[in-house]
């Protein structure tokens, strides 16, 4: 019994180790110029226990060159124009296109779901302050939380836009990063969100590309221009966001006009969010007990 345990355990670490190296095999060769060392500063940036900056990446044992290797990987990790007088073999691509291949790659990773019947995801808005960063083109104000009263939540810098996945809770508790851009200050942050996702589920062969798919996000994906991008992929899309605080709902209207004079009526009572005496009671209610990892039961 213990013999067979140990065979089967040994053939699921085989398989690992296999499907890691098919994965950097394919990121390899995404990669244009300086291959070897951006391999590496990927390595010790997924290692990294001790580095509070980039260049603290030169002191982790699996970044084998010297220090000035790693400003050089991150120069030249995305291709330019000079990619076809250097290598007139290698079919040349934009930084977008480079993108949106990484991004596939990562999205092939996605383990198919046993407990759900659909792919849930996460998009969100991260500010980057760079106050002293005078020469980084395209710096704006944005939004940064700050504790302290009386000071504005702003500061100067860039926002970058983040789609994960949320895996099935029987699997961990991480989160797998899919895909990240910067957003420029003639954008959107939601709506770059929303079009990270609207490019993925277009692309055939990935896991979730023709399943029902589910996007979360804050109040900020609840605007128009987010509800109009993701009704562009409403046969496996759905868009589920916090509503804010001031927004009124209305209840279906009492009675429906047949006599054909006027105009129909759309709306009945509004319901208003902070007004609790302008909800109606619940059609349906269901009780849902949940035991934390203490012992503690709670009912939802």
């Amino acid at each position: 019994m213990e013999y067979k345990l140990l065979k089967e355990a040994k053939t699921m670490i085989t398989e690992i180790i296999e499907h890691i190296k098919l994965f950097r095999e394919k990121l390899y060769k995404l990669i244009y110029k300086r291959r070897d060392s951006a391999m590496d500063l990927i390595d010790a940036l997924s290692s990294n226990r001790d580095a509070e900056s980039v260049i603290q990446l030169n002191l982790n044992e699996l970044f084998r060159r010297r220090y000035s290797s790693i400003g050089d990987a991150i120069s030249n990790f995305f291709p330019d124009e000079k990619n076809s007088i250097v290598n007139p073999m290698i079919q040349v691509k934009t930084k977008e296109m480079q993108q949106k291949d990484l991004s596939c790659l990562v999205s092939e990773m996605i383990p198919l779901q046993t407990t759900r019947n659909y792919f849930l995801f996460g998009v969100d808005c991260t500010p980057i302050s760079r106050q002293f960063a005078d020469t980084l083109e395209d710096r704006y104000v944005t939004y940064e939380p700050n504790p302290v009263l009386g000071n504005k939540p702003i500061t100067i810098g860039h926002s970058l836009s983040s789609l994960v996945h949320l895996p099935e809770k029987r699997i961990n508790s991480w989160v797998l990063p899919v895909s990240g851009k910067r957003v420029l200050s003639s954008e959107k942050g939601a709506e770059v969100g929303l079009l990270q996702m609207n490019e993925l589920l277009g692309e055939p062969g990935l896991p979730f590309s023709d399943k029902l798919t589910v996007v979360v996000g804050d109040t900020n994906y609840s605007t128009p221009g987010c509800q109009k991008i993701a009704k562009k992929q409403e046969e496996n899309l759905i868009l589920l966001t916090r509503a804010r605080s001031n927004r009124n709902f209305y209840y279906p209207p009492e009675h429906v006009k047949t006599d054909g004079a006027g105009h129909p009526i759309w709306y009945g009572a509004p319901m208003k969010l902070p007004d609790e005496k302008t909800h109606h009671p619940p059609a349906h209610q269901e009780e849902i007990k949940r035991v934390t990892r203490k012992g503690k039961t709670f009912t939802i």
